[in-house]
């Protein structure tokens, strides 16, 4: 036995290759001390974070910071990582000129794959000269600004606003020598996203029910079909129980609710707003003395935060966007999907009895 192995003896394992350490990492990795995988533009610790990758020398200061791999002679093409080889062509753009660099990525590309759009931007920028001013550029370039000149009305939209299409018609026009069209939609903000209300809450009479009955029959024949929000025989009974407590109140309906009654009334005239708007083809003016009734009691709705309000913010959107106002529709929208959210919509729940409103909240 000793013979064989003196005859064969054992190899020696070979060392496990490791991974080349950077010699220059970016700063927010340094201060944590984890490992940068130098991936250009940002290394894949500050896409994760969310932060912004920069890289400078603590030898040099003031100087340009380039990151590198080791160089290793012995390791062969076949073995470079990814990341290696994307550095190794950014360092190879750093030191060219901006036709060689376009002109040699393209080659580099055909071998192996066509470098991402995020690479030629960080290649470009590695390129260009640096003025020495402090110019702060857009992070946003596909961000339109609507305003109409004014301190307070100011909306950003993005790219998927109709505003940024325009944007490009109008340099189209401009080189055809026509004018301008997105001048125009100053005044178009200010009626989707606003809403005239008087400081003290005005709450009009029902009408009687043989001028409401044709307007019910167009909302439940045409809207609810679509959103279906309301429980009919509810419904119905809340139009005769309000119109039995404005006849015996000597100041009308006013006078004969609370804020409890909110959420009931604010569908009640979303309703009406909506069906007389549908029954005479138009924007009724009596619809809109419902419609900013309604309006003026969102407050007691985002108060009293369960079901019947969210029912009432949906109705109240429904009306706000049949008019065109799609941003206060939108807002609307917005403050009952919250109060669903709050009250446990989207759990699997069942209730004993669906039409009564529970007072308590689902946490």
């Amino acid at each position: 036995m000793d013979t064989v192995s003196q005859e064969h003896p054992l190899s020696p394992r070979p060392p496990r290759s490791k991974r080349g350490r950077l010699s220059l990492a970016c700063t927010q990795c340094r201060k944590r001390k984890v490992r940068c995988d130098a991936t250009t533009p940002k290394c894949r610790n500050c896409v994760l974070r969310g932060d912004e990758c920069e890289t400078f020398d603590p030898r040099r200061p003031n100087g340009p910071a380039v990151r590198k791999w080791p160089h290793k002679s012995s390791q062969s093409t076949s073995t470079i990582s990814p990341i290696q080889r994307r550095a190794s062509i950014a360092t190879a753009s750093q030191q060219s000129s901006p036709a060689s660099s376009i002109v040699g990525s393209q080659h580099a590309g055909n071998k192996d794959r066509n470098p991402s759009w995020i690479e030629r931007a960080y290649q470009e920028s590695q390129s260009t000269p640096d003025s020495g001013t402090d110019v702060h550029t857009n992070d946003s370039p596909d961000v339109v600004m609507n305003t109409d000149e004014s301190s307070h009305r100011i909306k950003y939209m993005g790219s998927s606003s109709l505003q940024c299409l325009t944007r490009f018609i109008d340099l189209f026009l401009q080189r055809r020598g026509f004018d301008p069209i997105g001048r125009h939609f100053r005044w178009g903000m200010c009626f989707t996203e606003e809403y005239a209300l008087p400081l003290v809450p005005i709450l009009p009479d029902l009408p009687s029910m043989s001028v409401m009955e044709p307007c019910l029959k167009k909302y439940f024949s045409r809207t609810h079909p679509l959103v279906p929000v309301l429980d009919h025989t509810a419904f119905i009974s809340d139009v005769l129980r309000f119109s039995e407590m404005q006849q015996t109140s000597p100041t009308g309906l006013k006078g004969a609710v609370t804020s409890v009654d909110a959420p009931a009334l604010v569908a009640v005239y979303a309703v009406l707003s909506i069906g007389m708007d549908d029954h005479e083809g138009q924007i009724s003016p009596t619809a809109t003395g419902y419609l900013t009734g309604a309006y003026s009691l969102v407050s007691h709705l985002l108060s009293f935060p369960y079901m019947s309000s969210v029912q009432a913010l949906v109705l109240l959107a429904i009306a706000m966007r049949a008019r065109g106002k799609d941003g206060q529709c939108w807002h609307l929208l917005g403050q009952a999907i919250r109060i669903g959210y709050s009250i446990g919509f989207h759990r699997k729940i069942v209730i004993s009895n669906p039409n009564e409103d529970s007072g308590n909240q689902v946490d």
